[in-house]
């Protein structure tokens, strides 16, 4: 048996609608950091690891027209 989590991940705009979307898949054990239960992610226990496992799930989705989502350029300070 193994696990396979769906990511999903919103572009919002200043007027509060939703702009575009990404989606992925990372499989269960691919960050030690991260644990899901229920639907609820537990913090990391330092920042290096917190700051790989986004990298990580970075990696792992695309927008709606498939492209990574670096196209939305940085994320503000405060926005995750």
């Amino acid at each position: 048996m193994s696990d396979n989590n769906r990511l999903s991940y919103f572009l919002v705009g200043p007027d509060g609608f939703v702009k575009d979307w990404a989606t992925g898949s990372v499989t269960g054990n691919a960050s030690d950091c991260v644990t899901y239960i229920g639907g609820i992610i537990k913090r990391c226990s330092d920042v290096r690891q917190f700051n790989a496992a986004l990298a990580l799930y970075d990696a792992r989705v695309q927008t709606k027209d498939g492209q990574p989502i670096s196209v939305w350029g940085t994320p503000r300070p405060g926005s995750l």
